[in-house]
C-alpha cells in the first residue's frame, strides 16, 4: 500500500487573514499594552495596515508583505521614527496572532525579523554640549550662570528679574498713554 500524505490539519493557522481575525489580533495586541499613548499611537498604525492589507489582492500575512508595506510607507515619505512606529505595532499583532493560533510561529518570527528603517541625519534643536552636561552634572549649575557663584538658578533668576524690569518697564508705558 503506498503511503498517503496526511491531510492538512481544518483548524491549523493560515497565512491569509481575514478582517474579524486581525481585528481579534488587534484587540489582543492592544490589550497588552499600558500606556493610553502607546495604545492609541499602535491602533492607528494597526488600523491604516490593516485597511492597506485588505485593499490588496488577497495577500498572506508574511514577511514579505510586511516587506512591501515598509516600502509603501517609505513611498509616503514618513520619518524614520513614524516608518518605525508602524512596524513595530505590527510585530506585535504578528506576536498577538500567532499566540492565538492564528499564524504559525515561523510566519510570526519572520515578521519579527522586518528591520526597521534607519535614522539617517541629525537631530536638530537646542542640545547641549558636551561641556555644559559636564557642568549640570558635577556642579548642578545651572546652564549661562557665573560658575563661580556656585548656585543652581542663578540663570532663572537673572532671568526672571530681566521679565519683571521689562513688565515694569511696559507696564509706565501704557500708564503714560492712559494718563
Amino acid at each position: 500500500m503506498p503511503a498517503t500524505k496526511p491531510s492538512p490539519n481544518p483548524t491549523s493557522p493560515c497565512a491569509i487573514l481575514t478582517i474579524p481575525e486581525l481585528e481579534h489580533a488587534k484587540a489582543a495586541a492592544l490589550g497588552t499594552l499600558v500606556s493610553l499613548h502607546s495604545r492609541r499611537a499602535y491602533k492607528n498604525a494597526i488600523d491604516k495596515f490593516i485597511a492597506w492589507y485588505c485593499s490588496e489582492p488577497r495577500l498572506g500575512f508574511n514577511r514579505a508583505v510586511v516587506l512591501r508595506y515598509r516600502s509603501f510607507l517609505e513611498s509616503l515619505s514618513l520619518s524614520a521614527a513614524t516608518i518605525n512606529l508602524h512596524l513595530s505595532a505590527i510585530r506585535r499583532l504578528a506576536d498577538e496572532a500567532a499566540e492565538i493560533s492564528m499564524l504559525t510561529q515561523e510566519l510570526a518570527i519572520g515578521i519579527r525579523r522586518v528591520k526597521g528603517v534607519k535614522r539617517l541625519g541629525r537631530r536638530i534643536g537646542n542640545w547641549l554640549s558636551g561641556d555644559q552636561a559636564q557642568t549640570i552634572g558635577s556642579r548642578g549649575v545651572a546652564i549661562g550662570s557665573d560658575p563661580t557663584e556656585g548656585r543652581p538658578l542663578g540663570h532663572r533668576r537673572s532671568v526672571w528679574q530681566g521679565r519683571t524690569a521689562a513688565n515694569g518697564a511696559r507696564s509706565r508705558l501704557v500708564q503714560g498713554f492712559n494718563g
